[in-house]
């Protein structure tokens, strides 16, 4: 039981991490390869705004989650 929820969460996470690297990217793609920012820098905003993100709205994912997308 718990290696499935434990395969769950890993392909969950790996998942996640490449739908935000996508995003990121299309964010700040222009801007670093123009050099208009650094690398550093593009990493640092996109830090902020995802745990701003994350904080300021992410009640509303779960709000939704909550009303039975996932059948269970």
């Amino acid at each position: 039981m718990y290696l499935v929820l434990i395969a769950a969460l890993i392909a969950g996470f790996y998942v996640g991490w490449n739908i935000g690297s996508n995003d990121a990217a299309n964010a700040m793609g222009v801007p670093v390869g123009g050099r208009i920012i650094s690398y550093r820098r593009a990493v640092t905003i996109m830090i902020l705004f995802v745990i701003l993100g994350a904080v300021l709205e992410g009640w509303k994912v779960m709000e939704t989650v909550g009303q039975g997308i996932v059948v269970s």
